[in-house]
């Protein structure tokens, strides 16, 4: 925060940073007129002491106002501790007591107190001199000497003034000077913290980018594997699906062929064996020698249709074992492609091993030792061979 207070007559104006250094000044400048304080009552010079004082009381109680104010107030109070400093000398109340005129006042008060006070009341209000009072003359004279540099005491007051002019500027370089240096300390250290800060996130970056590096290159490995086994995955899945189809195709075929002969054996019997037996009217009657040879004719239609059904059994079960087959491979390329992306990866001889029982040879699931029942003539064959 900083504080610039305007005074009429003054070239530049009052600098303060705080508030406190406000209140400060206004006691320092009561301080420096308090011997005015001393005017009996009821004197025509006490109001050049009790205007003033008015005015820096009221100050002073604007500044307590500030510090009890929340901060959305603050500014406000700011301008009317400014307005209050202001009128108190620019509406003629006091003098700066930094000014010639005021160390003029000061010498001349150590002379005589009244003569100075009717000084200073020739300098606020020229008007107000009681031109009937001796001492309010001679006050008034020396006022008009000092004003035109025929005083006295005239070079006394510009030195004193210049003196306190040049303490106050010594301060106030002094304290430019601590805040200049302060913020080259304060800038140094923001740019040893900035150079810290890029350091650090410079490294931190790197370390990122070598594991998105490292995380891109296991991405682009998996996905070229994954490419690579894509139409392996690809082709066993329609294998399977393949499979799958011609397994229920196959019962469909087995379940009608396995109809088909039961219906074919049970009219043979029908026909053949069970119509040529007698009637149970003709029970009495004699039974004829059963003729044996009416069983061969279903026990051949048996034979020759069993024998294709049990081919369609062996390729059903063939083309179920070649569905499972399809599937596992399918499941372990989907968990070779799992385990590659996994953070610790596959190992070299845990990656041989799946890709050697991924890419093994598949069988055909064709039976090779079916081949058609054997027939009387095998039978009359062997016989033969054996006499032999």
């Amino acid at each position: 925060m900083h504080i610039e207070i305007p005074l009429q007559g003054q070239e530049a104006p009052l600098h303060f940073d705080t508030v406190d250094e406000v209140d400060e000044w206004i006691q320092s400048e009561a301080k420096f007129w308090g011997w005015l304080e001393k005017i009996p009552p009821q004197h025509q010079l006490q109001s050049l002491w009790n205007l003033p004082n008015k005015y820096w009381n009221r100050t002073r109680q604007l500044i307590q106002n500030y510090k009890a104010d929340p901060d959305n107030a603050k500014e406000k109070r700011i301008e009317e501790i400014i307005s209050g400093v202001s009128n108190i000398y620019n509406q003629h109340q006091a003098i700066l007591s930094t000014s010639p005129k005021a160390h003029f006042i000061d010498i001349l008060r150590l002379k005589n107190a009244d003569e100075a006070a009717f000084a200073l009341l020739s300098f606020l209000k020229p008007n107000e001199i009681p031109t009937n009072v001796p001492l309010a003359m001679r006050g008034v004279l020396q006022a008009f000497l000092f004003e035109h540099g025929l005083s006295s005491d005239t070079a006394s007051a510009e030195k004193e003034a210049l003196r306190t002019v040049s303490e106050n500027w010594s301060a106030i370089i002094n304290s430019a000077g601590k805040e200049h240096s302060e913020y080259c300390r304060m800038r140094t250290e923001a740019a040893n913290d900035f150079a810290t800060l890029i350091k650090s996130e410079t490294a931190e970056c790197e370390a990122i980018r070598n594991t998105a590096a490292d995380k891109f290159k296991t991405l682009e490995h998996t996905f070229r594997e994954k490419l690579a086994l894509l139409a392996p995955v690809t082709y066993w899945k329609e294998k399977a699906t393949k499979h799958r189809n011609v397994s229920i195709a196959l019962g469909i075929a087995f379940l009608a062929m396995g109809g088909v002969t039961a219906s074919l054996v049970w009219m043979a019997l029908q026909h053949f064996v069970i119509g040529q037996m007698p009637n149970s009217s003709n029970a009495s009657a004699s039974v004829p020698q059963p003729e044996y040879w009416r069983f061969t004719i279903p026990v051949a239609i048996a034979t020759f249709l069993i024998w294709p059904m049990r081919i369609l059994a062996r390729m059903l079960f063939s083309n179920l074992h070649l569905r499972e087959d399809a599937m596992e491979r399918v499941t372990m390329a989907n968990t070779y492609l799992a385990l590659s992306q996994a953070k610790e990866g596959l190992k070299d001889e845990d990656r041989k091993l799946i890709l050697e029982m991924l890419f093994r040879p598949s069988s055909t699931g064709i039976v090779h030792d079916d081949a058609s029942p054997p027939s009387i003539l095998n039978y009359l064959s062997k016989a033969g061979s054996g006499r032999h």
